[in-house]
């Protein structure tokens, strides 16, 4: 980390490193936990703790667009991430306490506080080049998608270490306490900074945005407490997006109309992308916890929340190269494209599961080897590096200037999206009606699971494939 740091970036980047280090050890670490800590502590079956799971991290990423517009019409990036921090470290409390309303309104807390800190904390590195440096900047963010991934490799590593030895209820207060710190380290480095003089909007009244902020909690109480009534919600939201994009596209004109066409298109694959990627924090993890043989020469039981870690460290360690190799694409004009990347990105997600059922032997008692996950994994962070980056880029150049922000507010809503289809496809992985000691039986539920679902990116994958060859020859017969 220190050498990463030595470069010479402007004044308060390795500040905002840090906030955004600890951001991510805080959210990642918690996401590492929240199915083992429902399906242990509470008893939920496995497509409750999906349900709830996926609910959550929905509205861990749709609180991000109403937290954002309060940010920039009243409160400012300073206020924002201050009160957000402040109301994760509540919510972290919260669910400290072994009670199941609590836990439920804790992660409420969360879901809102994430609200203002996740875009305020992204944008603000933005605010450190006034100049298009855009050479800086871009090698600025990407050094930063280091640093978060470091945070979300130590996160589940803490969290699965604390939590096997003192129990998953310590955890919590550490993990509202590194946010809480995130938060003031971003306040002292926004207050005096000649770059962030910030002059709050009188748009509306300070007192009402507080009480607005506030109201949101219980509203998003209430939507966790009946979690299975969000499958009505999402499709208003989705039709919502899809309304604003289509008041984009009404308001653009040539070429920018085309691009908001791409970036509708590109919504839709990303949220696919992410029903499955997203399953590492859901079916993943619970087919981990049982059908993996965790123990290290029979002297160790490596905790299932250090498996977590695994993406985050390869992201760390193959990123740099993949990053390359487009370069080197771009370098000899064969540039592969955005819709070549995320073809691509399809093809080894889908691989992935692939991969994964075809080291489930249901016939067999032996639990599977560690191994196979890690293999399991090096494929998904292909596809993540091939579609993640690439679609914040895209959006980023497609989006016509005067919608940026609500473009990326929109970009939020597809991961929401994506999370919570996620939850639904997990569900399908679900062990009805059975009980730890006969859970090895249904390693073929596990296996059929992994099966089916890698139908989706590669019928994604194949489709694209086919469209992009298809473009490539109608050119060149034209």
């Amino acid at each position: 980390m220190y050498l990463i740091l030595r470069w010479n970036y402007p004044q308060g980047y390795k500040s905002l490193f840090l906030v955004k280090f600890l951001g991510n050890f805080c959210f990642y670490g918690l996401r590492s936990i929240l199915i083992l800590y429902m399906t242990s502590e509470f008893l939920l079956t496995d497509q409750k703790a999906f349900t709830f799971y996926g609910t959550f991290m929905a509205l861990a990423y749709l609180t991000p667009v109403l937290g954002g517009w309060l940010s920039d019409q009243v409160l400012g990036m300073r206020k924002a991430v201050l009160i957000g921090g402040t109301i994760v470290f509540g919510g972290c409390l919260l669910l400290s306490i072994p009670h199941e309303t609590l836990h439920f309104l804790g992660l409420s807390f969360v879901s809102v506080g994430v609200g203002f800190f996740k875009p305020n904390a992204l944008t603000a590195v933005g605010h450190l080049f006034p100049l298009k440096t855009s050479k800086m900047k871009d090698s600025a963010y990407t050094t930063l998608y280091v640093g978060m991934n470091m945070g979300s490799f130590i996160g589940p590593l803490f969290c699965g270490w604390i939590g096997v030895l003192y129990g998953w209820q310590v955890v919590f207060p550490f993990l509202g306490l590194s946010i809480f710190l995130a938060s003031w380290i971003f306040h002292h480095t926004v207050k005096n900074h000649p770059l962030f003089k910030e002059t709050e909007p009188k748009s509306l009244n300070p007192l009402i945005s507080y009480v607005g902020i506030f109201l949101m909690i219980p509203l998003v109480f209430m939507v966790l407490i009946y979690a299975p009534q969000m499958a009505w919600l999402m499709p208003i939201i989705i039709l919502a997006s899809m309304g604003c994009l289509g008041i984009v596209f009404v308001k653009s004109k040539g070429q920018e109309r085309r691009d908001v066409l791409k970036i509708g298109l590109l919504m839709i694959l990303f949220a696919l992308f992410c029903s499955v990627f997203e399953q590492t924090g859901s079916s993943i993890t619970l087919f981990i916890d049982r059908a993996v043989d965790r123990t290290l020469f029979n002297y160790f039981t490596i905790p299932t929340p250090f498996f977590q870690s695994l993406n985050p460290a390869l992201v760390i360690s193959f990123g740099p190269l993949i990053a390359g190799l487009w370069s080197q694409f771009e370098l000899k004009n064969k540039s592969v494209g955005i819709f070549g990347k995320f073809a691509i990105g399809f093809l080894f997600i889908g691989l992935s599961f692939v991969i994964l059922s075809l080291g489930i032997k249901e016939d067999s008692p032996t639990l599977l080897s560690p191994l196979w996950i890690i293999f399991v994994f090096f494929f998904q962070i292909v596809g993540e590096i091939c579609i993640v980056p690439i679609g914040f880029s895209a959006v980023s150049t497609l989006a016509p200037k005067k919608f940026a922000s609500m473009i990326m507010g929109l970009w939020m809503v597809s991961i929401a999206c994506g999370n919570y289809l996620a939850a639904l496809l997990a569900n399908l992985s679900s062990l009805f009606g059975q009980t730890e000691e006969n859970l090895m039986l249904s390693l073929a539920t596990y296996k059929n699971f992994f099966l089916q679902i890698s139908f989706i990116p590669l019928v994604i994958a194949l489709l694209m494939g086919g469209g992009i060859l298809f473009v490539k020859y109608a050119k060149q017969r034209s």
